[in-house]
């Protein structure tokens, strides 16, 4: 799997959280180790490993998964209060490519967890090198792809959420090998803790880069950006906020 990406909301390898300014300078090109260094692994304390260390080669990330999945209360991105990790509290989101089912073949993942219930979407994806965008606006997540020889941005699909809080961990994350762990299904502590009963993952994850930036446009109060003209306020609207999340980068 082969990923560009210029943002994504949700993740294993995590950024600090910045309420205001420029984010731009923590946009990452992975050109050495020392790249990795701004970057922080998202897990609680006396939870087991769910991938093999990080590393930097030839001007990639490289994320090896162990057998793992993120779901429900599998463990994902989660509140943490003095490092204590608590069923129930699960919210997040991710746009990932790989291969689901049929296996094989090229799709995307489109996940959504509220209070730990996760709602899963899955569609075709084109082989080879892809960049993935999510671009918030307010409550609003806009999913976009940019497969390899593609000239343009297309929107894949459009997320609402408006629980999610104002500041949000940002990174990526790498997972496989489904059918070893819906045997322990849901015994999320002992997934969490000890890990899948066995490693059979067989997945390498590439990242060349993680561009960000922040909106240049507000919110606009419409879920999806095809739907028809209300008003030419509302016209104007949403092609200032289209052209905002499929800028160039």
């Amino acid at each position: 799997m082969r990923l560009k990406i210029l943002a994504t909301v949700a993740g294993l390898m995590a950024l600090p959280a910045l309420a205001d300014g420029d984010i731009t300078e923590m946009s990452t090109s992975f050109d050495s180790e020392t790249d990795l260094a701004a970057w922080s692994e998202h897990a609680p304390e006396g939870f087991a490993p769910k991938w093999l260390p990080p590393r930097v080669e030839n001007g990639s990330l490289v994320l090896e998964p162990l057998s793992s999945g993120w779901f429900e209360d599998n463990h994902g991105p989660s509140p943490i209060s003095n490092g204590r990790w608590a069923t129930g509290q699960e919210n997040w989101l991710f746009f990932s490519v790989g291969t689901a089912a049929p296996a094989g073949e090229s799709h995307y993942e489109i996940k959504t967890t509220t209070d730990s219930l996760s709602s899963l979407q899955i569609l075709p994806a084109q082989t080879g090198w892809v960049e993935l965008r999510v671009a918030r606006h307010g409550e609003l997540f806009t999913l976009l792809h940019k497969p390899e020889g593609a000239g343009e941005w297309e929107v894949v699909e459009q997320l609402i959420r408006p629980d999610l809080p104002y500041i949000l961990n940002v990174g990526v994350t790498a997972y496989a090998d489904w059918p070893t762990l819906i045997g322990g299904y849901p015994n999320f502590n002992a997934y969490n803790t000890q890990g899948a009963p066995e490693n059979n993952a067989d997945m390498i994850a590439r990242i060349d880069y993680i561009d960000l930036r922040r909106p240049s446009v507000g919110r606009l109060p419409i879920f999806n950006i095809d739907a028809p003209d209300l008003n030419e306020a509302v016209t104007i609207r949403r092609t200032e906020l289209f052209a905002d999340v499929a800028q160039g980068m």
